[in-house]
């Protein structure tokens, strides 16, 4: 069977799952109710990657695929669009987007490629009215990766620091911004959310001029967090000792004796 063939009996059978005689489940759908599976299924390809499955990447971007068929199938019993016409836009927007490949481009670059992408992108919203360099940015994002795509953006357009050392002098700055609230009397709960949201803003300024991406960079500390808590979770349990009776010090001398442990678990793995 041709993969033209196979894409659309996939779109058939979501279709017929959609029908008069189909799924109860698939049949209530809308593209409100269907949003927390697509960041589901989003956040599963992605940990297969993480993970290097091939097997259950395989499977994670089937899932993945499946969200996006539902939504489009959803909009064609709106008479909205199709499938079809989903798929001829995004070959169409690759095409213009790549005038190196497909045209008579002459940048080769990375970084010619880079600027020449961003052109095309303003070009396309100044024709829809929209002048603003930041805009499209998705409100819906994870906060830390949209105060990047948001900082990139405003770079490229010449507002930025001069270099990483004020940036640390803008943290540096917040975080004592931060210290002075906390101390007025009373503190007010609202200016001291948006202290810290300056703070988290500044990291994510620092993570860029790092050349680290701030969500995979706080995913890691997640997971080195988890890791080092539950060996010490299971040193305690082993000592038949409770975590709430222990004293803070000797959590202290656990945790950093737990991060030792992995430390060098992690080096005899590699």
């Amino acid at each position: 069977m041709s993969n033209a063939a196979i894409f659309e009996q996939l779109v058939a059978t979501i279709a017929a799952l959609r029908a008069e005689n189909g799924c109860p489940w698939d049949k209530r759908q809308t593209h409100g109710t269907l949003r927390p599976y697509l960041l589901e299924e989003t956040y599963e390809v992605l940990d297969a990657i993480e993970s290097n499955d091939m097997d259950a990447l395989r499977e994670e971007l089937g899932d993945l695929l499946l969200q996006v068929i539902l939504h489009a199938q959803l909009a064609a019993e709106e008479s909205s669009f199709t499938i079809t016409e989903v798929i001829s836009d995004l070959n169409t927007k690759l095409i213009r987007r790549h005038p190196h490949v497909f045209g008579d481009s002459s940048a080769r670059t990375e970084k010619e490629i880079s600027i020449q992408w961003d052109e095309i992108k303003q070009q396309e919203k100044n024709t829809m009215g929209d002048m603003s360099r930041l805009s499209g940015v998705p409100e819906s994002m994870p906060a830390l990766f949209r105060a990047l795509k948001l900082q990139k953006r405003a770079a490229k357009a010449g507002f930025d620091f001069p270099d990483i050392r004020h940036v640390l002098e803008k943290l540096d700055e917040e975080m004592q911004e931060l210290s002075q609230e906390r101390t007025s009397s009373p503190p007010v709960q609202k200016r001291l959310e948006e202290e810290l949201g300056d703070i988290l803003f500044s990291v994510v300024n620092l993570s860029r001029f790092l050349s680290i991406n701030p969500e995979l960079a706080l995913q890691g500390a997640n997971k080195r967090f988890l890791s080092r808590f539950q060996h010490m979770e299971n040193i305690l349990q082993m000592s038949k000792k409770d975590i709430e009776s222990m004293h803070p010090d000797d959590l202290d001398l656990l945790w950093e004796h737990s991060k030792r442990a992995l430390s060098a678990n992690k080096e005899e793995i590699s």
